[in-house]
């Protein structure tokens, strides 16, 4: 179960069991993504589940999103359509139980930036 499942997201706020929210999942072929103005609280295990974007791609489309109260802040997903260097910015994440960011897809480069976890 999820609380939100979509390619554009704004300003919205969500509670769920598993995942807050799930952007662009299941090998989807999705671009130019936008997520900002977010705050996930509660969900059992991932507060954000989302691709990494392209590292020339602009740093404000993921932007200003808070996760708090979760086992996973955040799990990157390798994108299925971004070759070469992916990143990941503007996140903060606390009073996670394991781990603010998290990823293990085998990237060949990724750049994190603009993360704040604590807790």
């Amino acid at each position: 179960r999820m609380g939100i499942s979509t390619t554009h997201l704004a300003n919205k706020n969500t509670s769920s069991e598993i995942v807050g929210i799930d952007v662009c999942n299941k090998n989807q072929n999705c671009r130019n993504l936008v997520v900002k103005n977010n705050i996930v609280g509660g969900c059992k295990h991932i507060g954000f589940l989302m691709p990494a974007v392209s590292c020339t791609e602009s740093s404000t489309s993921y932007e200003n999103n808070l996760v708090h109260s979760v086992e996973y802040g955040v799990f990157i997903l390798k994108s299925n359509i971004v070759s070469g260097c992916q990143a990941f910015r503007n996140f903060k994440a606390y009073k996670t139980v394991r781990h603010g960011v998290l990823t293990y897809q085998g990237y060949r480069t990724i750049e994190v930036s603009n993360i704040e976890t604590l807790d």
